[in-house]
């Protein structure tokens, strides 16, 4: 896929990103979308450190099938830090240094695959790194080639997420591009985290009072566009 940087300026685009996130849509992965100085004003933190998360419900959890996939990220990122979180470890985390997150999560989710959706996000605020689904396998050392694309747009990146197929984001959402929380690489602490993971509790809360029939009428109105801006994206292979 050819290499080719796009600016999208659609009115909303903002809230619609935030709205894409929150939900956790995952799909095979083929772009990856960065946010950096030059693109947004969210601040930059410097590069993801080489940490690899990955998460199961517990450590015998793993699907057969997907074990070739978890051990494609060591085999390919051989100097990064390999972690292997369970569903209380992610609680032990949240309630540590999160705790009103450990309070909400605790109330309001509605099941275990929710809570992976939300404490990812937490997790790359506090260590940063690399989070990829357990059926994501790695094709490549993925720090050399976000950097190599950072540096042939000449913008410092410190967050990176995934993209869904186009087909996904049009035919499911109604979109022109859907961001996918199944593959993500951020610095620690990185603003642009910071600001998903302040919006996070309100969505979930939202959801949880609204009436049958009020959908994502009632669950959007985030004022996203104040905090954003332009985001840039940049076409990849997959990864």
């Amino acid at each position: 896929m050819r290499l080719t940087c796009l600016q999208w300026r659609r009115r909303n685009s903002q809230q619609q990103l935030l709205w894409a996130l929150l939900t956790g849509a995952s799909a095979l992965l083929t772009l990856v979308v960065l946010f950096g100085p030059l693109q947004s004003p969210f601040r930059y933190w410097g590069r993801p450190p080489p940490l690899v998360h990955q998460m199961c419900s517990d450590l015998g959890s793993i699907p057969r099938q997907y074990r070739p996939y978890a051990e494609s990220w060591l085999t390919s990122h051989p100097r990064h830090r390999y972690l292997l979180w369970t569903d209380s470890g992610l609680r032990r985390l949240l309630a540590r240094h999160y705790p009103e997150a450990a309070n909400w999560t605790r109330r309001l989710l509605r099941s275990r695959l929710e809570f992976s959706d939300v404490a990812r996000y937490y997790l790359l605020l506090h260590y940063g790194g690399i989070y990829a689904d357990l059926d994501v396998r790695a094709r490549r050392q993925l720090p050399a080639y976000l950097d190599s694309l950072a540096n042939r747009k000449s913008a410092a990146c410190g967050c990176y997420l995934g993209q869904e197929p186009v087909a996904h984001a049009v035919l499911l959402f109604g979109l022109p591009w859907l961001p996918s929380n199944a593959l993500m690489a951020c610095s620690p602490g990185h603003s642009f985290l910071r600001f998903v993971t302040d919006l996070l509790p309100l969505y979930v809360s939202r959801r949880a009072s609204a009436l049958p029939g009020e959908g994502e009428s009632r669950l959007g109105g985030f004022g996203a566009n104040k905090y954003t801006g332009e985001l840039g994206r940049l076409p990849a292979c997959d990864c």
